[in-house]
C-alpha cells in the first residue's frame, strides 16, 4: 500500500530482524494505519533509506538546476512570454514530478503578460515528512497469520511469482503473439515455457550457491566471454579458419563453478579448406 502521507502507530513493541539478498538488515514491526482494515506491516531499511535519499536530493538539484535556467532567461533574452513560461515549467516538472512538488514557483509579470522575474521556495516540511518514510513501506493483508517473518517471507513469494511474469513478458518475449494460427501460439508459449524452466533452473541453482542475480544482469555477464574467429589465406590459396573463445572474467568464472561448468568447455577449432582442383579437359 502507499505509505507516504500515511498515519501509523505501533501496534506492537516487538522489531523482528531480517535480512535481504545482500545480507544487509530489515526491521519489520506491526502498525495501525488510520481507515485500514487488515493488518499492515512496516517494513524499514537502512540500505534503501540511503539510495532513496540519495535519488531524491539528486532530483531535487537536477530540477533547482532547470528552475535557474528559466530565471536566467527571464533575466536574458530567453523565454519570457507566460504561456511558454508556463509550457517550459510544466516539461520540467513533469520529468522530475516528485522533486517539484516540494517547490513553490512564483512569476512576476509586466502588463503586457512578460515575465519580469521568477522566485523559488522549497516547502522543507513536505520534505521532510517524505523523507521520513524513506527506506519504509507498509505491507498490508488479509491472512491471520499473525508472525512478522512468515508474513515477509508470504510476500517475498509473490514478488517471486511477479519476477517470472516479467521475465516472460520482457526477456523471452512471450508477448506479443504474432501468430495467427492455434499451432504456432501452442508453439510460441510452450517454447517461452520451456525457456522459462532454465532461467528458473539456473537461478535456483545459483541461488543455493548464495549468488542472487537478475537474469538480465546474467545475460550482461555471460556476454563478457565471446567466440572469436580468425579468417586468412596461405600463399598456396589455402583458406584457413581459426575459431577460439575469449578467456572469462572473474564475475563470470564465480557463474561457472557455481553451475559445475567448466570454463573451457568451448574449445578452440581449426579447419582448412583447400582450393578447388581445375577441372579435367575432356578428350576430344
Amino acid at each position: 500500500m502507499r505509505s507516504h502521507g500515511q498515519q501509523y502507530t505501533p501496534a506492537s513493541d516487538i522489531i523482528e530482524k531480517v535480512s535481504d539478498n545482500k545480507e544487509q538488515e530489515i526491521r519489520l514491526q506491526k502498525v495501525r494505519v488510520e481507515g485500514c482494515a487488515g493488518m499492515v506491516l512496516l517494513v524499514d531499511s537502512d540500505a534503501k533509506t540511503i539510495k532513496e535519499r540519495s535519488m531524491e536530493e539528486k532530483a531535487a538539484a537536477r530540477y533547482e538546476e532547470g528552475l535557474k535556467a528559466i530565471g536566467k532567461g527571464i533575466e536574458g533574452k530567453g523565454v519570457k512570454g507566460r504561456d511558454a513560461l508556463q509550457r517550459r515549467l510544466g516539461r520540467l516538472q513533469s520529468r522530475y514530478a516528485n522533486a517539484s512538488k516540494a517547490y513553490n514557483v512564483t512569476f512576476e509579470y509586466d502588463g503586457k503578460e512578460r515575465a519580469l522575474s521568477m522566485a523559488y521556495t522549497r516547502n522543507m516540511e513536505y520534505a521532510e515528512e517524505k523523507s521520513r518514510m524513506h527506506g519504509k513501506y507498509l505491507l498490508r493483508t488479509s491472512l491471520d497469520e499473525q508472525n512478522e517473518t512468515d508474513i515477509w517471507t508470504f510476500y517475498n513469494v509473490i514478488r517471486t511469482v511477479e519476477e517470472t511474469f516479467k521475465t516472460l513478458k520482457s526477456d523471452l518475449d512471450i508477448r506479443p503473439v504474432f501468430h495467427k494460427g492455434d499451432k504456432g501460439t501452442k508453439a510460441h508459449l510452450n517454447l517461452a515455457v520451456l525457456a522459462y524452466w532454465i532461467v528458473s533452473t539456473t537461478k535456483y541453482r545459483l541461488k543455493s550457491k548464495g549468488i542472487h542475480v537478475r537474469w538480465r544482469e546474467l545475460l550482461r555477464i555471460m556476454s563478457t566471454q565471446v567466440r572469436v574467429s580468425a579468417e586468412f589465406e596461405t600463399d598456396r590459396n589455402h583458406q584457413v579458419i581459426i575459431r577460439r573463445s575469449t578467456e572469462p572474467e572473474e564475475k563470470l568464472l564465480v557463474i561457472y563453478n557455481a553451475l559445475g561448468l567448466k570454463a573451457g568447455s568451448m574449445v578452440k577449432l581449426k579447419s582448412v579448406v583447400h582450393p578447388k582442383a581445375p577441372p579435367k579437359k575432356l578428350d576430344g
